[in-house]
């Protein structure tokens, strides 16, 4: 009887032991997700801007820029200007 009683009080311990550490890596794992959400926008390039031509919303440090636009690829920027040139000529 003395025996079965002293088991149980170990599993007991044994189980508090691994809820504390289980609960002490999860609310790790919770601060660096915050540290990362909020450090996210500097280390993703900053404030996002709009494409002209595709709409798309791209990192203002990481746009490819042309005549005062921002775009999200170069293949963007060459459409819109080619679009703009061929509405210059027709004009």
């Amino acid at each position: 009887m003395m025996m079965g009683l002293l088991w149980a009080v170990r599993i007991l311990i044994i189980l508090l032991i691994v809820r504390i550490v289980l609960r002490w890596f999860a609310e790790r794992q919770i601060a660096a997700t915050r540290r990362t959400r909020v450090s996210g926008g500097e280390r993703s390039g900053g404030q996002l801007v709009r494409d002209p031509q595709c709409g798309t919303f791209v990192a203002e440090r990481l746009a490819v820029k042309a005549g005062g636009h921002a775009f999200c690829s170069t293949t963007c920027r060459d459409q819109w200007l080619a679009a703009a040139d061929r509405t210059a000529r027709s004009s």
